[in-house]
């Protein structure tokens, strides 16, 4: 456990100065990837804490990867407060994981070409 959050630790740091990972799309996932060990091991307020940050770089990224994040990151804190017990907020982060979820589905057969004419 202590080398994930040294990995999610320097991620974070990673994500502060802005990086780029070789592929092009901007690094992102430490506030995310420390949220779960925090998760793990049962420090669900800790989680929580973590995982709002990175919801804040949806501005600096684009469509596809901010969705994918905003699905996860919805999906961890609907996790962290089932957990908790604070189940009106465990359903209401259930129900933005499910849109961005669809949202996601829908950019994706709208602009890959091997998915012209599904969906």
């Amino acid at each position: 456990m202590r080398a994930a959050e040294t990995a999610a630790r320097l991620v974070i740091d990673l994500q502060a100065t802005g990086a780029v990972s070789r592929r092009g799309p901007r690094v992102i996932g430490g506030h995310l990837a420390l949220g779960v060990v925090h998760h793990a091991r049962g420090a669900i307020d800790a989680a929580v804490d973590e995982y709002h940050p990175e919801m804040g770089l949806r501005s600096s990224i684009d469509r596809a990867q901010a969705t994918r994040l905003l699905l996860e990151v919805d999906q961890r804190l609907a996790l962290a407060h089932a957990r908790a017990g604070r189940l009106a907020d465990a359903e209401r982060h259930l129900l933005l994981a499910a849109a961005w979820a669809s949202a996601f589905t829908s950019w994706l057969v709208a602009h890959d070409p091997d998915l012209t004419g599904l969906g």
